[in-house]
């Protein structure tokens, strides 16, 4: 599949991910020649009332055996970004993925600030970058 078709799916995809409404499930991972991505959005009251970080922890460990390659958890307000702490440390611990890179933030929402937090994992067998060769490595 060429680098361009890829790149509007994936607009696509995150364009999906935007719009859709509070409880509303859909599919959080993306998949285009080789590009394996999961977005990972911690924040439903319902699931971390009932099951606190499980259902995120569980999700990701067969996401990776399914060849899920990146994933990009987001969460937004104090609560949710502990529970993403925690999915993340749970996660890293038992070497199923490891963190690469975090962005941390506070903004105004509805007038209140809320922290947010945006934190990338890469599993374990995702040295393969399936972009390698459509770049020049000179």
């Amino acid at each position: 599949m060429q680098l361009g078709k890829c790149l509007c799916d994936f607009i696509k995809f995150l364009k999906r991910v935007e719009t859709k409404g509070r409880g509303e499930d859909i599919d959080p991972t993306f998949r285009c020649d080789g590009l394996n991505l999961s977005i990972v959005l911690i924040g439903r009251s319902k699931t971390i009332n009932n099951y606190a970080c499980e259902p995120y922890v569980s999700y990701i460990k067969s996401a990776v055996e399914e060849g899920v390659k990146t994933f990009y958890i987001l969460a937004m307000g104090r609560v949710n970004c502990w529970i993403a702490d925690e999915v993340i440390g749970r996660v890293c611990r038992e070497q199923t993925v490891r963190k690469t890179d975090e962005y941390s933030d506070e903004i105004m929402y509805r007038g209140r600030l809320l922290k947010i937090s945006c934190i990338r994992l890469k599993s374990f067998s995702s040295l393969y970058n399936p972009f390698v060769r459509y770049f020049d490595t000179y």
